[in-house]
């Protein structure tokens, strides 16, 4: 699911990544009927398109009460305020399942300085879901409970799949988990892994 769909592009490549049976749902201010007629031509079994605000049309929408907690992927790119971001990435945590991932658009920019104060107050107030991931102007939340099999996957093999696809960079850890701690992108600093500032060779869990 995403909410600011704008041209297509985040939603095209969530909806590579889907399974026939899954739904893909899209949310924007503006018509995204094209958007949703290109995504049928590879993923033809269910597209949904709600057009309006989020906060308002679309909690009042079928889709909202038909897919709520059905969601395993949930992308947030719509208004950059504060309020909004806030309250778009509450409805991702209505809307995913278990093991879901939320991201956040344009986390790392820092034209919108209010979109990271919406992400850590979600976070602050809500300790059952964490930032896993973060860089190249995007944040990933998952369930807290989650937070360790999402870690796993990133610490032994995110760093080798990108390499392999020709992208290198360096993942940092620099604290720990318990003070919001995660793996964050870095452009490439001779090593794949780097952990704490007081022992880099220490990358915290």
């Amino acid at each position: 699911m995403e909410i600011g769909v704008w041209r297509g592009k985040s939603a095209f490549l969530g909806a590579l990544h889907a399974q026939p049976s899954e739904p893909v749902v899209l949310v924007d201010i503006s018509d995204v009927t094209d958007v949703a007629e290109q995504i049928r031509t590879f993923h033809p079994e269910s597209v949904v398109t709600v057009t309006g605000r989020s906060s308002s049309v679309f909690r009042a929408s079928a889709p909202y009460e038909q897919y709520r907690t059905a969601m395993r992927f949930f992308h947030v790119d719509g208004g950059h305020s504060c309020v909004g971001t806030y309250a778009d990435i509450v409805i991702g945590s209505e809307m995913t399942s278990d093991q879901a991932l939320i991201s956040i658009d344009d986390f790392g920019n820092m034209r919108y300085p209010q979109l990271h104060a919406a992400v850590f107050k979600f976070l602050f107030e809500r300790p059952d879901f964490r930032m896993v991931l973060c860089g190249a102007n995007k944040a990933y939340l998952c369930r807290t409970e989650d937070f360790a099999f999402y870690d796993g996957l990133i610490r032994d093999q995110l760093v080798r799949h990108a390499t392999a696809l020709g992208s290198r960079f360096t993942l940092a850890r620099t604290s720990y988990a318990h003070d919001y701690g995660c793996f964050s992108v870095q452009p490439f600093e001779g090593r794949d892994l780097v952990g704490r500032d007081e022992d880099p060779d220490d990358v915290v869990f």
